[in-house]
């Protein structure tokens, strides 16, 4: 036998209440039904996000040698706001992000960006794609004609 079991709690007499159905089975511990994301899920980034962060950083840092290194103060500035400004926009419209958190993952990933190495190769640049769910794309997953995304 199931049941819905409201919770109401305020914390010393704010106005605050914040309800959490939990479902409770006889004799199991109680299940809870709340939606928060997990961290993991929080940090997850649009597949266009990091897409435009790794060719931002490969063609701008890519061929940083030929200059000499001069024009590696551009290039940081460059990779920043392109970053920064994209990914805000990117995670905005098409990650459906809330303003605030859209431009944390903007800021964030346009400092990363902005450091004057190609990131692509590195530990970073896989953190990066693993976060945007590139592997999503990979030819084996597209070529499955069984499956539909959910």
């Amino acid at each position: 036998m199931q049941r819905e079991v409201m919770d109401m709690s305020s914390d010393q007499g704010e106005t605050k209440n914040s309800a959490e159905s939990t479902t409770v089975v006889d004799g199991e511990e109680p299940v809870s039904n709340a939606t928060e994301k997990s961290w993991m899920e929080q940090l997850k980034i649009h597949p266009a996000s990091a897409l435009l962060v790794i060719a931002l950083d490969t063609a701008l840092f890519g061929g940083n040698a030929i200059s000499g290194g001069l024009l590696t103060p551009v290039s940081v500035f460059l990779g920043f706001c392109g970053s920064f400004a994209g990914v805000s926009l990117i995670e905005k419209f098409l990650g459906s992000e809330s303003n605030g958190r859209s431009v944390a993952k903007g800021f964030l990933l346009g400092i990363l960006t902005g450091i004057p190495t190609s990131i692509a190769t590195t530990a970073i640049g896989a953190l990066i794609l693993a976060l945007g769910g590139i592997r999503k794309f990979t030819p084996s997953r597209i070529l499955d004609s069984g499956e539909r995304r959910k």
